[in-house]
């Protein structure tokens, strides 16, 4: 009985493991370069500080436990990851991380490494919320002893306006 048992075990975990295995076994299709669209936009906030969320869209995961915990587990890990959800049903990572200390590239590397590149990121989409800036009026009036051109390959020169730099020598 407890042989049958013990099998029966060892056979469900088999079904398991090469469930969560690598879906396509073309390797035509593992060695081909898979594009990567991505979409960033900045939000300004009402808030104190800066937050930059990453909505990876991922593919090649079959299993909701295994391949989507695996994902979760590595993304979090990351130096400066400070919160990561997995959607599987929609094939989506959202990462709230710090944009100094790990960016998007990293985010891809981590996923695309495991279980010998099963998974590829199709799509970025990052938001950045930066807290939104008043306009003073001390900004607003603030005069200028230069002038600006652009030139023909659009680079700014600056120059300075002799005569208001005369008026306020005498």
């Amino acid at each position: 009985m407890k042989v049958i048992f013990g099998l029966s075990n060892a056979f469900a975990l088999a079904i398991i493991l090469m469930a969560c295995g690598n879906v396509n076994n073309n390797q035509e299709t593992n060695n081909k370069k898979i594009e990567t669209e991505i979409v960033k936009t900045e939000l300004e906030i009402e808030a104190d500080e800066t937050k930059t969320v990453a909505n990876l869209t991922i593919e090649g995961m079959s299993c909701e436990k295994m391949c989507a915990g695996l994902i979760n587990q590595k993304l979090a890990g990351l130096e400066g990851v400070k919160a990561c959800e997995i959607d599987f049903e929609n094939k989506v990572a959202s990462v709230e991380y710090d944009d100094v200390k790990v960016n998007e590239d990293e985010m891809v590397n981590t996923i695309t490494s495991l279980n010998d590149g099963q998974y590829s990121v199709t799509k970025i989409e990052v938001k950045k919320m930066v807290k939104k800036v008043e306009k003073t009026e001390s900004n607003d009036s603030v005069e200028s002893d230069e002038t600006a051109y652009l030139d023909e390959d659009g680079t700014s020169i600056s120059f300075f306006n002799i005569f208001d730099v005369i008026s306020r020598i005498y």
